[in-house]
């Protein structure tokens, strides 16, 4: 459909500005012609129009000539017998700036269609020799105020009344733009439709401002009304029994039930103990969980989304398996979410999800949750249970965890992960355990150094130096000699200035031995400017 359309537009214009047909000229056809030649001027204008054009648009059946003088374009059209003939036409053709006139080998030598002063009708006289225009000249034709003769002669003439459809003729000849009128008209109309559709949408959005200026006054009335009800019920000594049924009856429909909702959640996020289990006692009892429990059965993701956060602030787990099933949606933000209301609903394992997410886990997501578990002190799970996770996302942050929380009984743990087969894991693992300075892996890490890549070597080297032993003296010595990167000597010299007077001794000596200079560099870790 849209290539069928494209193909009508590309016509429309090409049509529209193709070249004009040459129309004959006045002077071309009549000018060998030896006797008057009476015509019908039809319409003159500033701008060329094809003769085809005009004749179609007047409905002519007769050739139609053109002539430029004056900086206007006469459209004639004739020829015919006589005057009689001409004005005949001119009462059947119904245009009122029609006149006719006379040509003589190619010369127009009559005024605006009007006889000479003195002549009856039918009978026309040429101007004599003394005055008769230059050949190929035309006495100029623009509109101008008659003479007062002209105007007594020209009351002679019966008028003719105007007919029915003159004003629409006048109007599309005024108009006419060639043979793109078709483009034109398309035009016209696809501006009128865009006007009335712009006054459509004027009103919607009246109208919908409207509305939603209405809604908003009564938003605001109710949630002073709600929250009025539920501080009185929250902290008033003497528990009024009816306020669950009169809730019910004030949020009759899912408009104010939703507002209702979200003030309960508002509320909810400060209260802890007694005030926070007496909500959701009237959440549940109000029957709002069930609207809650539907929103997070949705198919739309953010409905699901609030849902998720409705059950997680007002602690019910009656849509935990839907929440377990978002863990794998391909949406972050919606496995996001459903990760936090899990570590909400899980008073005593908050972290169970890990045992279900099988897509990446974020660094994003991990912050995430971690901020959550600190802000409501929630009981860090051992997190050596993930260690064998078969999500390296998971096993990284658990590593992280058991270096947040120092779980010393996972620090084993962490040095068979040494081995493990992605370089990501092996990273993180080094790095915690120069964290936790774990000195028991220090062999270990000293082994593995000419395996990895050069961002675990450089890791080992700082984990060397987070737990300084004089076990790796050589050892560091020797990254110092041997290595070419910059990089992993500055740290390798930094572990050694690390381990004390022993360190800044042997940093001393290497600094002046003559097998190599290693001043720029020992120089740079010495300098307490930069440390």
């Amino acid at each position: 459909m849209r290539k069928q359309v494209v193909a009508i537009l590309f016509l429309i214009l090409f049509q529209g500005y193709s070249l004009p047909e040459r129309e004959p000229q006045v002077a071309d056809t009549l000018l060998t012609s030896g006797h008057p030649v009476f015509l019908v001027r039809i319409s003159s204008r500033k701008e060329k129009l094809p003769a085809g054009f005009v004749a179609r648009h007047f409905g002519l059946d007769r050739p139609v000539f053109t002539e430029f003088r004056d900086r206007h374009y006469r459209y004639y059209t004739g020829p015919f017998p006589g005057l009689e003939e001409a004005e005949a036409f001119i009462d059947s053709l119904g245009v009122d700036d029609a006149f006719a006139v006379v040509f003589l080998r190619g010369t127009r030598v009559t005024r605006s269609g009007r006889p000479i002063p003195g002549m009856t009708r039918g009978t026309w006289i040429y101007p004599p020799d003394s005055t008769a225009p230059a050949p190929d000249t035309v006495i100029s034709v623009v509109e101008e105020e008659p003479a007062a003769a002209d105007t007594v002669a020209a009351e002679t003439l019966p008028s003719r009344p105007a007919p029915e459809g003159n004003r629409l003729r006048k109007f599309i000849a005024k108009r006419d733009y060639g043979r793109s009128t078709l483009f034109v008209l398309i035009l016209y109309g696809v501006i009128i439709y865009s006007i009335f559709t712009m006054m459509i949408l004027l009103v919607v959005i009246l109208i919908n401002r409207n509305r939603n200026e209405r809604l908003a006054r009564i938003e605001e009335d109710l949630k002073e009304k709600y929250q009025r009800v539920l501080m009185n019920y929250l902290f008033d000594q003497e528990l009024p029994e009816g306020v669950p049924l009169r809730l019910q009856k004030i949020a009759s429909n899912s408009f104010k039930r939703k507002i209702l909702i979200d003030q309960m959640i508002d509320l909810s996020v400060n209260l802890r103990g007694e005030a926070a289990e007496k909500l959701r006692d009237l959440y549940i009892r109000t029957e709002l969980h069930h609207d809650s429990i539907r929103k997070a059965r949705s198919r739309r993701w953010h409905i699901k989304v609030k849902g998720f956060r409705e059950l997680a602030f007002m602690d019910i787990r009656d849509a935990n398996d839907e929440i377990i099933r978002c863990l794998h949606s391909r949406n972050d933000i919606l496995r996001m979410e459903a990760q936090l209301a899990l570590v909400k609903l899980g008073d005593e394992h908050p972290y169970e999800f890990l045992d279900y997410l099988k897509m990446p886990f974020s660094v994003w997501e991990q912050m995430t949750v971690h901020e959550m578990l600190i802000h409501h002190e929630l009981n860090p799970p051992p997190f050596s249970r993930w260690l064998r996770s078969s999500n390296t996302s998971i096993v990284i942050f658990s590593l992280k965890m058991i270096a947040i929380f120092k779980q010393e009984d996972a620090y084993p743990l962490i040095i068979e992960l040494l081995d493990h087969t992605d370089p990501e894991v092996r990273k993180t693992a080094i790095r915690v355990l120069g964290d936790v300075k774990y000195r028991e892996a220090i062999l270990p890490l000293k082994r593995m150094y000419k395996q990895e890549p050069y961002e675990n070597c450089l890791e080992i080297i700082k984990a060397m130096g987070k737990m300084p032993d004089q076990m790796v003296l050589k050892f560091l010595q020797l990254v110092i000699d041997r290595e070419d990167d910059v990089q992993l000597q500055i740290e390798a010299a930094k572990a050694i200035h690390q381990m004390g007077p022993v360190g800044e001794d042997t940093l001393e000596k290497m600094m002046h031995s003559d097998y190599k200079n290693y001043q720029i560099i020992i120089k740079h870790v010495l300098d307490k400017r930069i440390f």
